[in-house]
């Protein structure tokens, strides 16, 4: 008869799901585009070699940093005005109040 102390178990690891990840990014999202949109970032990402999500990730890498050297070139009082020439929504008149 074996001896359960001298007798090895193995547990086998199970296998993940789905695609191995490749790049390290801890959140995947999903978002919707316009197909207009979809096509220019193809392109984009082909003109470069790249995936679309690559392409992506690159793209809002770029517009994040554009909008930190434009919020710190301007006066931090003059940042949440817009811009001279855009237009607004026209802001709600307040209800007076009922009694």
């Amino acid at each position: 008869m074996l001896n359960p102390a001298k007798v090895k178990t193995y547990v086998r690891q199970k296998k993940k799901m789905g695609r191995p990840v490749t790049v390290k990014a801890d959140t995947p999202i999903g978002i919707r585009l316009p197909s207009r949109q979809l096509d220019i970032i193809d392109a984009w990402a082909a003109a470069r070699g790249v995936s679309r999500s690559e392409a992506i990730r690159r793209l809002v890498d770029r517009g994040l940093a554009a909008e930190t050297v434009a919020t710190s070139a301007v006066e931090p009082a003059r940042a949440s005005k817009p811009a001279a020439g855009t237009k607004t929504a026209p802001r709600k008149k307040a209800r007076p109040r009922r009694s």
